[in-house]
């Protein structure tokens, strides 16, 4: 079998899955919260070109693409005044109860939200309760003076990783912890800041870029498989 076939497919499937996460960035330019992920690529098995050679030239037979993380950099506050609204200044999570698990998220987009007695509880925009330190909800009232929702700052539980690039993606901003991430602790140092959100991580500037080169790459690794196919249809033509 050609290697050249072998080379081009795994380019094709390699740059495909880049062009899968920077579209994932880019959707998610406007979501709240939001941490890209970063990809890189590196090379598939080599091996000895020539066997008897002193030289021991080797010969690849491709690329992968491999997923490094999600870039945890602070992002800028957008400040929106929101009764309800709060954003992590330092490294931390909020948590929310998924179905009974807790997931983590940099989105402070947050609303109230009944339990079913008629109290009101701090829930996400998908009506998840955000949990406090000790992972129960968080109960909110209004003031009736102010005429808005007391703060609950000091509610609310943050909850750091030793590794939160490798967290596992749910959704958009939403996150579960696995064994590389390491498990959630309590956040020392961090700040909240009520009526402000954090702004999403995708630089749409260093998207397209990658968007462009993941779509050359795509291109030749194609141009690989058509030109490897065109030699061995002159190589049966020429047997025949």
């Amino acid at each position: 079998m050609n290697i050249g076939f072998y080379t081009g497919a795994a380019g094709l499937v390699a740059f495909q899955s880049e062009m899968n996460v920077v579209g994932n960035n880019i959707a998610n330019s406007s979501t709240t919260g939001f941490k890209p992920t970063t990809t890189s690529f590196e090379d598939l098995l080599h091996y000895k070109m020539y066997v008897n050679s002193t030289d021991e030239p080797l010969q690849g037979t491709g690329t992968r693409n491999v997923s490094t993380g999600m870039n945890m950099d602070q992002q800028s506050l957008q400040p929106t005044e929101g009764d309800l609204d709060y954003a992590i200044v330092g490294d931390g999570f909020f948590a929310v109860d998924n179905n009974g698990t807790p997931a983590f998220t940099r989105c402070g987009s947050f609303q109230a939200s009944q339990d079913g007695t008629g109290k009101y509880y701090l829930a996400d925009e998908q009506g998840r309760f955000v949990l406090n330190s000790q992972g129960a909800r968080i109960p909110i009232a209004r003031d009736a003076v102010a005429g808005r929702f007391k703060d609950v700052s000091s509610q609310i539980g943050i909850f750091q990783f030793k590794n939160p690039e490798a967290l596992t993606q749910l959704t958009g901003n939403l996150y579960a912890e696995n064994t590389a991430s390491g498990q959630p602790a309590a956040a020392a140092g961090v700040q909240l800041k009520n009526g402000y959100l954090e702004q999403s991580g995708t630089s749409l500037v260093d998207e397209m870029t990658n968007m462009i080169q993941a779509q050359r790459g795509f291109q030749l690794s194609a141009r690989v498989l058509q030109t490897n196919n065109e030699v061995e249809d002159t190589i049966n033509d020429l047997r025949s």
